[in-house]
């Protein structure tokens, strides 16, 4: 579980900026508050953050990608690094950037960050953490590295280390090494799952099941969510027909092993494609209504609204954290295309599963200001970004503001202006 983070000097966040996920003192909603063994938080299932246009909404969702990406996919030699530092400040722009990230893994809680410009990577540090102190598993300052007094096999971690680049991570370079020492620290980063705006349904290759969970599921998702379709199906098409050229499609038949699934995405159109026994099979999705006769009426995918579109590709993120998962679901601009009354009850279907034992967690950005209500989020899971003349943004979330109270129409304080976060319309 995600605990927090901290960005210094990153694109519009110049000074230290902290977003935390372990609950307020509130009382609101807290039997779906993640209860640690470990520790006396509570840790918060959810969070909504709120913000202008160029607020920095999509640079946070940008900052956790970075990471990520930097962390489980490494870096080339010689790479520059994308590192971004505020430029509106001489003085920023010539210093590194700096991100820390406290996480829950198993019982133990950790803190990683790391210090990096584009050329390479100045500190790294990785820390277990207890109520009582601070173990420092590692400790890499530009070429030095310390570690646990009793950590084992110290030589070959000493050897990993002259063998990491300046550009690279010293985490990743001893998982690459095969270092078991800090691979669960890598490993969670891969339950981070980041869903923009554009991004599309990247599971549909399990619809060749028909009598599968994933299947029955989206049908009925799309059902509860209204948007005119009765269900999605699969049609076969053949393989010569999919709009690719003709070198992919020799290619694709010459590499393609023997019973895997390729997904091809074409506009709003999406196909899948298999080997069996050396033949091409390739499907369609589809949707299909229902006229007033009650005979089903197909229609291509291209031809539904964007809300359809953006409802299906959500349904595995929802389908997912409705589930008993340890994922983390960051969504950028989750109302995108779709009404204010759905996203509703995206956000209570998932909350709704949320107890005291369950690990997932989403965070996700909108301007849906109707999510804006303490019925639904607790005030220490509502929060606000707001940029300043100098283009430098903040965080914030409700609960660290005074006097307000838990029956307090907060979302007409939030437009009176009263926390920020809208834009300064003249």
């Amino acid at each position: 579980m995600l605990l927090g983070l901290s960005i210094e000097n990153w694109l519009s966040f110049k000074d230290n900026t902290e977003f935390s996920m372990i609950a307020t003192r509130e009382q609101q909603h807290g039997e779906r508050l993640f209860k640690s063994t470990l520790s006396k938080n509570r840790l918060l299932p959810i969070a909504a953050i709120f913000g202008a246009n160029a607020s920095g909404k999509s640079n946070f969702i940008k900052i956790i990608s970075l990471v990520k990406a930097f962390v489980i996919n490494g870096s080339r030699p010689e790479e520059i690094l994308p590192i971004y530092p505020y430029l509106f400040d001489d003085e920023c722009s010539q210093k590194p950037s700096k991100f820390s990230i406290g996480m829950l893994i198993d019982n133990a809680i950790y803190e990683y960050s790391f210090t990096a410009n584009q050329k390479q990577v100045i500190e790294e540090r990785l820390l277990e953490v207890n109520s009582k102190s601070k173990k420092v598993l590692f400790h890499r300052t530009f070429d030095n590295i310390s570690f646990y007094n009793n950590i084992h096999d110290k030589a070959f971690l000493d050897f990993v280390f002259k063998s990491t680049r300046k550009n690279q991570l010293f985490l990743t370079n001893s998982v690459f090494q095969n270092a078991v020492h800090f691979r669960k620290i890598y490993d969670w980063f891969y339950n981070i799952e980041i869903v923009t705006p554009e991004m599309t349904f990247h599971a549909f290759e399990q619809f060749f099941d028909e009598k599968g969970s994933l299947y029955n599921g989206i049908n009925n998702y799309l059902k509860n969510c209204d948007v005119g379709i009765d269900k999605i199906e699969c049609e076969e098409i053949q393989f010569g027909s999919l709009p690719i050229d003709g070198i992919f499609k020799a290619r694709l038949a010459a590499e393609l092993p023997e019973g895997k699934t390729f997904k091809l995405l074409f506009e709003h159109e999406r196909f899948f494609v298999t080997k069996k026994n050396g033949n091409m099979l390739a499907k369609k999705m589809i949707a299909v209504h229902r006229n007033r006769k009650g005979k089903d009426i197909k229609f291509d995918l291209a031809r539904e609204s964007d809300g359809t579109l953006r409802a299906i590709d959500l349904f595995p993120a929802f389908s997912e954290l409705c589930s008993d998962t340890s994922k983390i679901y960051v969504i950028d601009e989750i109302d995108r295309s779709l009404h204010s009354v759905l996203v509703q009850h995206l956000v209570k279907m998932y909350l709704d599963s949320c107890n005291s034992t369950k690990r997932g967690q989403l965070i996700f950005t909108t301007h849906d200001t109707n999510l804006i209500d303490q019925k639904i989020l607790r005030r220490d899971e509502m929060w606000r970004i707001d940029k300043n003349k100098f283009g430098v943004s903040k965080f914030d979330a409700f609960s660290d503001f005074e006097n307000i109270r838990y029956d307090q129409n907060i979302r007409k304080s939030y437009m009176d202006g009263r926390f920020g976060g809208i834009p300064h319309v003249e």
